[in-house]
């Protein structure tokens, strides 16, 4: 079994939690709303049409750090780089109770993303321009991310790709934002893999 498949069977697992489950009394116990933790046992997903305020985002989001929660991805190399705005955060949990609470607490933030990860954040980013993060004590960057800003050239992930016209979307964000370039054969093995026509990112290639 893959890390994602592994990754993938305890979000649903975690998602498919009852009112009978330990975990769920857990969540009880904790400083979550009983209502928002009855909707979410019931009904598996946001409330739809219901926003957070700013302040109650910014408390959310304090809140997330407090509970193990590190942003990776686009949104933290914005900070990092300061170059260009992102407003969805993609939040990452490896505490199952932590991951629970994250979810219910954002049942109202449409631009927050909650994830689960096992051994490191960025484990399964299929760029590594975006393999940098933000944990409360402050950012950090990984070696391949670092290595990408440097020298302007991307690695990127195939077997991460999940979705590829979205992973296609983003090298050209990323080229246009910050200048980066993928190598053209890990480009073209990309196309061909997925069926993509590769003209669409030659420009973006070395």
């Amino acid at each position: 079994m893959t890390k994602r498949q592994i990754i993938s069977k305890s979000v649903n697992e975690l998602l498919s939690i009852d009112s009978s489950s330990e975990l769920y009394n857990q969540l009880i116990s904790s400083n979550i709303g009983l209502d928002d933790i009855n909707w979410f046992v019931d009904n598996k997903k946001r409330k739809n049409g219901e926003v957070s305020s700013e302040d109650e985002t910014i408390n959310h989001i304090s809140e997330l750090f407090d509970l193990g929660g590190i942003i990776t991805g686009g949104s933290a190399l914005a900070y990092i780089t300061n170059k260009f705005f992102s407003k969805d955060l993609d939040f990452y949990f490896n505490d199952k109770l932590a991951y629970l609470k994250a979810v219910i607490l954002t049942l109202r933030e449409p631009t927050i993303d909650i994830n689960y990860y096992i051994d490191d954040p960025c484990e399964l980013h299929d760029l590594s321009i975006v393999m940098c993060g933000l944990k409360k004590d402050g950012p950090f960057i990984t070696e391949a991310c670092q290595r990408a800003l440097d020298i302007g050239i991307s690695d990127l992930y195939i077997s991460h790709v999940i979705f590829p016209e979205r992973t296609a979307i983003r090298m050209e964000k990323y080229n246009k934002r910050l200048g980066i370039k993928f190598r053209f054969h890990e480009v073209i093995a990309f196309c061909a893999l997925y069926n993509l026509n590769p003209q669409n990112l030659l420009s973006f290639c070395i």
